[in-house]
């Protein structure tokens, strides 16, 4: 009889949405496999796409610092959000502060959601030194254009009379103004990627609002506001930077998030949106786990 050789195995699944991370699930295939094969050599590279998940899957692939800070929720209260450092690379979660699951069902209010939080973050990176930031667009509870985002690193939205706005997609109706001045000029040190999978545009059929705004518990009323709103957002940001970017394919991502960095993309050093997944891999160097094995679970 021949004998078998062990396996060189590979466990790299993604999150089961809703339920468990994917660090639980590889956690969990990599026992049942060893409890029938305990010769076979189980390696884990738990995956995910840029929305919630993405820190504890980059996490676990080793040699990465969490930091914590305190940051606003979607609705704006105060909690505990945190991103992932190494040297002077940062790994950022949108829904770590601006994510769906951080507010319950019941409270969950399309039109003052806020991206401030994610905005928050990203800042607190950048004063820690870091200077090239993944930024992980997914499983946002907003539908602001990344206005709080803008708000956080420093822009100024006001309305008519100059008072500045309140937040969420809501108020965006009343937006007269944008004021870019306020960002800070370290970010033209930094190389910013988005990893996000979404190609919807800003507006229309296809946009932030009419596609994923029921989600995030918008009514068909309030998805036909948030469109108006994010139609005035537009305007004016597209008059500031004098260019158009609302059919760009990805800016309805996060609620229309990357429009809003796309708007301010030529204040970086450099700025990159690619897939999530592909991103995700290089992070974790899956290339070179799935190289060094004979078998891949996910």
């Amino acid at each position: 009889m021949l004998a078998v050789r062990p396996l060189r195995v590979l466990v790299a699944p993604d999150s089961f949405k809703g339920t468990f991370s994917s660090v639980v699930v590889a956690d969990a295939l990599a026992e049942g496999w060893s409890t029938i094969r305990p010769a076979d050599e189980v390696a884990l590279t738990p995956m995910a796409d840029g929305g919630e998940g993405t820190l504890d899957a980059v996490e676990a692939s080793g040699g990465w610092e969490r930091h914590q800070l305190a940051a606003k929720d979607p609705l704006m209260r105060t909690l505990t959000a945190s991103f992932l450092c190494a040297g002077e690379r940062a790994v950022v979660e949108m829904a770590s502060a601006s994510g769906l699951s951080r507010v319950p069902e019941r409270e969950r209010d399309a039109m003052a959601a806020s991206t401030y939080g994610t905005g928050q973050i990203l800042a607190d990176a950048i004063e820690r030194g870091c200077r090239e930031i993944v930024i992980g667009f997914g499983g946002s509870a907003t539908t602001d254009g990344g206005a709080g985002l803008l708000e956080a690193l420093g822009a100024r939205l006001r309305d008519a009379e100059g008072i500045e706005l309140g937040p969420g997609g809501g108020a965006l109706g009343g937006l007269a103004s944008i004021d870019l001045t306020g960002l800070p000029g370290v970010l033209s040190k930094v190389r910013l990627i988005v990893a996000s999978d979404v190609t919807n545009p800003l507006l229309g059929e296809r946009g932030a609002a009419a596609t994923y705004g029921p989600q995030k518990g918008a009514s068909p009323e309030q998805v036909a506001e948030l469109e108006r709103n994010l139609k005035r957002y537009a305007d004016v940001v597209e008059g500031a930077i004098g260019r158009p970017l609302r059919y760009e394919p990805g800016t309805g991502a996060a609620g229309g998030a990357i429009f809003g960095l796309l708007a301010v993309a030529d204040r970086f050093a450099s700025f990159e949106v690619r897939p999530g997944v592909e991103v995700a891999m290089e992070l974790t160097g899956f290339d070179t786990a799935v190289s060094a094995s004979d078998l891949v679970l996910t």
